[in-house]
């Protein structure tokens, strides 16, 4: 069977979200390829919920395939329910735009953010089939190549990739691309591409090199094996080649994958791109590790912006750089570029971000969702200073008050325990600032404060990178000390877990060593670590007894006097520019040139500006009262005598200048194909954004975030198709429409509307009036129903567990089922609603088929009709209007 239709038989409706695996977003992509000289895999080793949220990974896409020559896919790690599926259905890890085999392309190359998603990586490799150890690989196996802000120190998984790119990518991968490209013509030979590859300052081979050990298993560290070979790789960029600016029109998915998981992350500010190259940055917090940051800088930049217009502020905010914040905005930006339909432009490598069209005020309020960031770190003055985060108490207070004054709807404070020098005084220092903030707020009573507690771990190319990390049952008991001191505080706590804080000291101050233990965790089956389903402390102490090794050995501190295992990797810090640091750090001492910044949001702010952005705020508390909870101020509205006009649940509606005079229409449509595997939520939003793009005048709620009028039958369940679905939608009387036509352009392709009709009777809801479905489940040959059918129709009582928002419940479906027949391999069902009550047609077939051990998913089902079933008359919703 072709890949193809392996996937979407035997992958697709076994997983529980399909739409991760489709490769059918907007702006998705697909060459020819028997005209394609070379092909890229970008891989992504985590979940694709957050994959096609991160900025940097999505531009390479556009950007490689910006080259005719080039076809550059996607693909990400499999959830662990699409693994178990894969490995049962002997399918391999596949790139999402032409279902091909990873180890059918060129290059794979894998941006790594996160070092939790390093024994991903090794699952990836392995489900597509390629050698995990890069000694392994034959000739026609794909070059792997990692790059990402996790590798700046690349010794753990050197074993397991040819190449490494350290810093910023775009260059780099471009050349690596150019390199073998060449080689491809000319004649493929994987170690002299590896040397041409070493050539390039900021590409690490790691075969290149040999880590040294005494006999203690003690490192001493790193010896040349290949000649051309540079001595130190570089991953600082000291000449910027002159910019290119490049238009791409971004992936927007068809389904909602904001994915819902607390990320914790090194805090407290990162350095400004013009700052010291060839020392510590004097605005970051000791805890920051060198990053490739240059499009998280631009893109917070433009976030920015779009704050600053929405509200009518001229000053800039002091917004914490947050990566759900920057990812959160990136979606809403891709979104609002799919409607206007046009691009945004990036500039490359300088990677400037620029939006060309005004974000709407609903993009403003969704990105105020979460609560305005501030992160202290540490409650105590002194362990700040000792941060080199220079802001004090009541420049904490002011700001709480501040950015609720400016209507954020909470307050998102962030706290690092077990930092070097902690006393207990200073975790209680955090519950007496925690106290203050609360009073702050108090003005504000539908405010939230939540509080976000990570654990120190000493990150290298840092101050801290030889400081110890304190025991689990130590991390422990400091978290016990806040808990109990914030017990009765009305704040949400939200803690790491001691042992991740270890596991993340781990993997960064790892040596080659430790690839070992990564491999044997991968065999345990750690899997997404960072989600809190899938830690499995156990597996990965597992992994190093079967390695030989302690999890100790990486946590304790190390000698300032001997060598660390990336010190062959430059970032443009020197070890004794991070000494310097260090010692500062032990006297409590703030950067000099930091001293008039305040150490709040990106890279610090100048005090001035922050002293007139505080003040410009409470000063102007009398004309920037918020709204009452569930409403909004419209500004410049028609009310008489400068009266604010609201709307929401407690407010008045908006008051507009004429009537819209509205007609309402209904709509059948299809779901078949891929759009199968949409849900209900799904459809909604696919509609919804497709009459923006065909320009149709639909009529819209009232509110900030306004949605179009548009009712819909009864949900279709998650993989069954329909050439029978209903929707009523109101539009505005006055443009002549072609409602079909109009849709059709731009649906995707499975969901097309069939007519549509001008409701000109008042009709109830569709949902409350169609009463009957039928559905056809289309069986194969060698499955033969018709006894288990006499069986199921002869008992008055189905009984099944139906799981809801509020746990499962017992349902007997039997009284829903009309008619049960089999013919010709073709199973009919006719199921009834009984005040306002039904069974779903998966919940029937699971009750049919599964007691004689046959999945009901692997057969192709399909709504065929939905009918309103009154007085032994049946009719179609279009002929009761």
């Amino acid at each position: 069977m072709e890949l193809k239709s392996k996937i979407d038989s035997e992958l697709l409706p076994f997983v529980n979200k399909p739409t991760r695996y489709l490769g059918n977003e907007y702006n998705t992509v697909i060459k020819d390829l028997q005209a394609t000289q070379f092909r890229v895999a970008l891989c992504f080793p985590d979940l694709y919920d957050l994959g096609i949220q991160n900025i940097t990974y999505e531009s390479l896409y556009h950007l490689l395939n910006a080259r005719p020559e080039v076809w550059a896919e996607r693909t990400y790690a499999p959830g662990v329910d699409a693994e178990q599926a894969m490995l049962k259905a002997d399918i391999p890890l596949f790139t999402l735009e032409s279902k091909s085999v990873l180890n059918e392309l060129d290059l794979a190359a894998f941006f790594v953010q996160d070092r939790f998603t390093y024994p991903n990586i090794l699952n990836m490799l392995h489900l597509g089939g390629i050698p995990l150890q890069s000694g392994d690989r034959q000739t026609d196996s794909p070059l792997i190549i990692g790059f990402g802000p996790a590798f700046n120190n690349p010794e753990p998984l050197a074993d397991y990739f040819d190449a490494f790119i350290l810093g910023e990518p775009e260059d780099a991968l471009f050349r690596t691309v150019d390199v073998m490209l060449c080689r491809k013509q000319e004649g493929w030979d994987r170690k002299l591409t590896l040397q041409q590859l070493a050539q390039i300052p900021n590409i690490y081979i790691p075969s290149f090199y040999q880590p040294n050990y005494n006999s203690f298993r003690e490192f001493q560290g790193v010896t040349k094996t290949e000649t051309t070979a540079l001595q130190s790789v570089s991953a600082v960029e000291y000449e910027t080649p002159p910019s290119k600016q490049h238009t791409i029109s971004p992936l927007v998915p068809l389904s909602d994958h904001s994915l819902n998981r607390t990320v914790f992350s090194n805090v407290g500010g990162i350095p400004p791109k013009d700052g010291n190259r060839s020392g510590f940055q004097p605005t970051a917090s000791r805890l920051t590790e060198p990053a490739n940051l240059k499009l998280v800088e631009n893109l917070h930049r433009e976030l920015q912006k779009l704050l600053r217009r929405a509200e009518g502020n001229s000053t800039d905010l002091p917004l914490e750089n947050d990566v759900i914040t920057n990812e959160n905005f990136w979606m809403q930006a891709k979104e609002t570029a799919s409607l206007k339909t046009t691009g945004i432009q990036i500039s490359f490598p300088s990677l400037q971000l620029g939006m060309q069209h005004a974000v709407p005020p609903e993009t403003s309020a969704a990105l105020k969702d979460g609560g305005f960031i501030i992160s202290p770190v540490a409650g105590s003055q002194k362990l700040r200073n000792a941060l080199n985060i220079n802001i004090r108490e009541y420049e904490i207070l002011r700001l709480v008050a501040a950015m609720l004054e400016k209507g954020w709807p909470g307050i998102r404070l962030n706290f690092t325990l077990g930092l070097p020098g902690e006393k207990e005084d200073d975790i209680r220092a955090i519950a007496e600032l925690l106290k203050k903030s609360i009073a702050a707020a108090e003005p504000f009573p539908d405010a939230n404060i939540t509080v976000f507690v990570q654990f120190f771990s000493p990150g290298v190319h840092t101050p801290f990178q030889w400081e110890k990390q304190d025991s689990l049952e130590v991390l422990e008991n400091k978290l016990a000390v806040l808990e109990k001191s914030i017990s009765d505080l009305p704040v949400k706590l939200h803690a790491q877990d001691p042992f991740s804080a270890s596991l993340k000291t781990v993997l960064t101050r790892g040596d080659r060593k430790l690839g070992a233990v990564i491999e044997n965790a991968w065999r345990e089956g750690v899997r997404f670590d960072r989600l809190k389903e899938q830690h499995r402390p156990d597996r990965w102490m597992q992994a190093f007894q079967s390695a030989g090794t302690t999890f100790q050995d990486y946590l304790s501190s190390i000698s300032i006097t001997v060598p660390l295992p990336w010190d062959h990797i430059d970032v443009g810090v020197s070890k004794s520019v991070l000494k310097e640091e260090k010692l500062r750090a032990s006297q409590g001492q703030i950067h000099p040139q930091n001293k008039e910044t305040v150490s709040i949001g990106y890279g610090g702010m100048p005090r001035d500006m922050f002293e007139k952005f505080v003040n410009g705020a409470v000063n102007g508390r009398q004309t920037h009262q918020p709204a009452a909870k569930g409403s909004a101020v419209i500004k410049g509205g028609p009310a008489a005598g400068g009266e604010k006009v609201t709307y929401g649940r407690r407010g008045r509606k908006i008051q507009t200048g004429s009537t819209v005079i509205r007609r309402k229409v209904r709509v059948r449509y299809s779901k078949t194909g891929l759009t199968r595997f949409l849900s209900h939520l799904d459809i909604i939003r696919v509609f919804s954004r497709s009459a923006k793009l065909a320009k149709i005048p639909l009529v819209y709620s009232q509110g900030i975030r306004r949605n179009p009028k548009i009712s819909y039958g009864s949900p279709l369940p998650i993989g069954i198709s329909s050439i029978a679905e209903y929707l009523d939608l109101e539009v505005e009387i006055g443009r002549e429409v072609d409602l079909q036509n109009q849709f059709n352009q731009f649906l995707p392709d499975g969901l097309q509307i069939l007519q549509y009709r001008e409701i000109h009777n008042k009709v109830p809801a569709l949902a409350a009036v169609i009463n009957r479905a039928t559905y056809e489940a289309h069986l194969t040959p060698d499955v033969n129903p018709e006894a288990w059918i006499t069986d199921w129709l002869a008992k008055s009582e189905i009984m099944i567990k139906r799981e809801t928002k509020d746990g499962s419940r017992d349902l007997n479906v039997r009284p829903y089922v009309n008619k049960l027949t089999c013919a010709d391999n073709i199973l009919s069902i006719v199921i009834d609603s009984i005040e306002g009550r039904s069974a779903k047609v998966v919940e029937v077939l699971d009750s049919l088929l599964s007691p004689y051990g046959i999945d009901y998913r692997q057969f192709r089902v399909q709504r065929t009709g939905q009918y309103i079933f009154k007085d032994n008359e049946i009719a179609t919703p279009f002929e009761i209007m």
